[in-house]
């Protein structure tokens, strides 16, 4: 199907590829690249994390990735009725469409809220504003302003919104345009600068990249690991297939996701070039999470003797980083819910913005309703689609037909049917496998 039944337009699709390449890495690209990957990172022996990411990569989410694009290619339909075609149950379709992508979008309950105080932060670097509150207070100063919180929380949404009520092209892909160059080129500036103005900081690096492969023997690592390369690509839950979507009919998928793999993994390494050394250098324990960027890294702005230059620059990449992937999220839900139900993109990001108010300011001002959407969304919703996606994708509908009708006649590598059996009986257990046991971990 080419064309949105509800509408009687063509449906927007990317206008080129490499539209295309740097939007599917906004999506992958987001705060796990900058809180969580470094951490893992630092705390699974460096260099060794890595080699267990990219054979993760490579050997799972990759392959699981490229059916996932695909299926969307194929069918040019949303996650709503693409379950329902391919359990060919219309009615078993719709709910498991609907509750997977309303999961992947609240996601942005928080994270619109997690945003705005990356533009507070960044602001505040840019004026020192650890001269006149203590490093470790300015998230709490922020919290504290309700009507400052409440503002930006309401015009970072509105920004949003509007994106989503442009669209692929016109939206999407015009952002993901200047956004993705921009964090990587700002992430290399950091990270110079830091490494220049910085003591102590060969000591970081050590710590951070000098590689402990006995570390590859515990299983914790690859756990980590191949769990955080599949939660940063976003296999399963519908962003990578309603991306997929919109790609042109004889758009190729397989070079593009791997290069969209590269430069996630890339994004991870350089953002923690730029947080971990520096955190060492200044004896300052890194932590996961968003304690990392609003209590940790304050403290080390001022200490730097470039503090107000590197805060600024790494707190505008992050935002960056961020505003691509609540793009994705919202994405999700809005092409999804939009052909499904045979409304227009406008009448529906209204709808979705209402909500998003509703239950996203609480986030501002209570920790606990803020963890908990994190909890549902990463266990309860990402989880179980992640599994729904890979088994309905490579066992229902049939990798091999996949393969063969949208991946092999337009790519530039041919993968052939040793690809089939990969996916279907190496990727999809293991994935199933590694969320059964993140699933019982979350209890």
């Amino acid at each position: 199907m080419g064309a949105n039944e509800h509408s009687g337009e063509s449906r927007d699709v990317f206008k080129n590829r490499f539209g295309m390449i740097l939007s599917m890495a906004g999506l992958a690209i987001g705060l796990g690249n900058c809180w969580r990957f470094p951490y893992l990172c630092a705390k699974w022996g460096g260099g060794a994390f890595v080699f267990a990411y990219l054979v993760g990569v490579v050997g799972l989410v990759a392959p699981l990735a490229i059916v996932e694009v695909a299926m969307g290619k194929g069918t040019q339909k949303g996650l709503v009725d693409t379950y329902a075609l391919t359990f060919k149950n219309k009615p078993a379709g719709y709910v498991l469409g609907s509750v997977s992508a309303f999961g992947q979008w609240a996601q942005n309950f928080y994270y619109v809220a997690i945003m705005s105080a990356i533009v507070y932060f960044a602001v505040g670097c840019g004026t020192s504003i650890w001269n006149r509150v203590a490093p470790d207070q300015i998230y709490d100063s922020l919290r504290g302003n309700k009507p400052l919180s409440i503002g930006l929380y309401v015009v970072l949404l509105g920004i949003l919104l509007y994106t989503g009520v442009k669209g692929i092209s016109k939206g999407i892909e015009k952002i993901s345009n200047i956004m993705v160059p921009a964090l990587f080129i700002l992430f290399i500036i950091t990270f110079v600068v830091t490494v220049a103005t910085t003591p102590g900081i060969v000591d970081g690096l050590n710590y951070y990249l000098n590689p402990d492969f006995s570390q590859l023997a515990n299983p914790g690592l690859w756990v980590a690991a191949v769990g955080q390369a599949l939660f940063s690509i976003g296999v399963g839950p519908g962003a990578l297939l309603v991306y997929g979507s919109h790609i042109k009919e004889h758009g190729e998928i397989t070079v593009s996701v791997l290069t969209i793999c590269a430069m996630d993994t890339c994004a991870g390494l350089l953002a923690g070039l730029c947080i971990i050394p520096a955190c060492i250098a200044f004896g300052i324990d890194p932590q996961s999470g968003s304690s990392l960027i609003f209590k940790v890294l304050p403290v080390v702005f001022q200490k730097m003797p470039a503090g107000t230059i590197v805060g600024l620059l790494l707190f505008v990449g992050m935002f960056f980083a961020a505003f691509t992937s609540a793009c994705s999220n919202q994405e999700t839900a809005v092409t999804s819910y939009s052909d499904a139900f045979h409304m227009s993109r406008a009448k529906v990001v209204a709808i979705m913005g209402v909500i998003n108010l509703a239950f996203g300011i609480p986030c501002l001002f209570s920790n606990g309703w803020e963890s908990a959407w994190q909890l549902i969304t990463s266990d309860f919703f990402f989880m179980p689609a992640t599994v729904l996606g890979g088994i309905a994708y490579a066992w229902v509908f049939g990798v091999k037909k996949i393969r063969e009708n949208q991946i092999d006649p337009d790519s530039d590598i041919k993968l052939g049917s040793w690809f089939d059996t990969w996916v279907k009986f190496i990727a999809v257990p293991i994935m199933v496998l590694l969320a059964a046991y993140t699933f019982i971990q979350a209890f």
